[in-house]
């Protein structure tokens, strides 16, 4: 049972060190985005174009998280940093605006965070 328990610590110790805050973490206290982060880097859906990016939005930082170009119909989770889903844009239908406002057109561009 010790060698079970020794096993599991050490490849939990291997995946902190191996999936841990680089440059391109988000350098804020919130642990529950850095979680949302490391979560959509392990699920990512598309091999290749899928980013999280920062932006500036109603005054706010907020991430886009975007799957990726191996979809036609793909679409980006936008959350604030404070882990709140602000919503979709992309899909189906074309979304494009949250609260109301076109995304792109009164977003300003920071940084990207991730991209594969």
């Amino acid at each position: 049972m010790k060698t079970k328990m020794k096993t599991l610590f050490i490849a939990l110790l291997l995946l902190v060190f191996f999936t841990g805050c680089r440059k391109n973490c988000v350098e804020s206290n919130s642990e529950c985005l850095q979680t949302k982060i490391e979560e959509f880097k392990l699920n990512v859906i598309c091999t290749e174009g899928a980013y999280i990016k920062e932006y500036t939005f109603h005054d706010k930082t907020v991430y886009v998280f975007d799957q990726g170009n191996c979809m036609t119909e793909g679409w980006a989770d936008i959350w604030d940093e404070n882990c709140n889903f602000l919503g979709m844009l992309g899909g189906i239908a074309g979304l494009s605006k949250i609260n109301g406002m076109a995304f792109y057109d009164n977003a300003e561009y920071k940084r990207t965070v991730w991209h594969n």
